[in-house]
């Protein structure tokens, strides 16, 4: 498994935390349901309304260990935590 940071395309067709649910749980290997619920970790209302409000916007945050940053609501990069963490 690649160790590393890993990039995903958005879904228009999907809601922004689904693909971050998505996307996390493939870089970490984890089932969605052993993810802690995203609503309760991020405002996820007001990382959607960032990143739709414009071009090269760029969100990061937190979530379940995993830095996630959000470009141009157009891609997701996931970079799991480094080893010993």
């Amino acid at each position: 498994m690649d160790c590393g940071k890993q990039q995903f395309r958005r879904s228009e067709e999907r809601a922004l935390v689904v693909d971050v649910v998505e996307a996390v749980e493939s870089v970490s290997g984890s089932r969605r349901s052993e993810l802690p619920s995203l609503y309760e970790t991020i405002d996820m209302e007001a990382v959607e309304n960032a990143v739709q409000s414009g071009t090269e916007v760029v969100v990061e945050f937190e979530y379940s260990g995993h830095t996630v940053t959000v470009v141009d609501n157009s891609r997701l990069i996931v970079e799991p935590p480094e080893r010993g963490e």
